[in-house]
């Protein structure tokens, strides 16, 4: 049993780390696959290489925030529910997401858009005007949730 003779804080850090690598290895496949595929079948003539690295790395960071989110309150709902709360968070993220686009007039939902990771992720159908930001908001929730996730599991009943 993981919980046996280990520091909540490690418990938790390898929690963290599966679930960045359970996020990120098909993302970071899917990405040299497509590439390789685009290059042999289409070829990369107008393709600007600092647009695509870019998009990569906004994806990459903001899938690791993810990754964060869904740690944190799988780790801290104390029920059967925490499994299943984070697959359910996705969807009003999701709705979220595509509110924003609909509405940019609006000022406080663009910043809103631009703190959460799953509205980073689906803004990049084009070269990320924004990366610099979006990837200091990811790092800033990463950051956010890691330390706040690991404050309030110390303190948890491990049951």
């Amino acid at each position: 049993k993981l919980t046996v003779g280990h520091k909540r804080t490690y418990i938790y850090l390898a929690n963290q780390i599966t679930e960045i690598l359970f996020f990120c290895i098909p993302i970071i496949l899917y990405f040299v696959t497509s590439s390789v595929l685009n290059y042999i079948l289409i070829g990369t003539n107008g393709t600007v290489m600092s647009d695509i690295f870019r998009n990569i790395a906004v994806c990459i960071i903001a899938v690791i925030a993810l990754s964060a989110l869904t740690t944190f309150i799988a780790m801290t709902v104390k029920s059967s529910a925490g499994g299943i709360l984070p697959i359910v968070l996705m969807y009003p993220l999701l709705m979220l997401s595509v509110m924003i686009d609909e509405f940019p007039e609006i000022k406080w939902l663009q910043t809103v858009g631009d703190m959460i990771p799953l509205s980073q992720i689906a803004m990049l159908l084009m070269p990320d005007k924004n990366a610099a930001l979006h990837i200091m908001y990811s790092l800033i929730v990463t950051a956010f949730f890691m330390i706040v996730g690991i404050a309030s599991f110390r303190k948890a009943d491990l049951k």
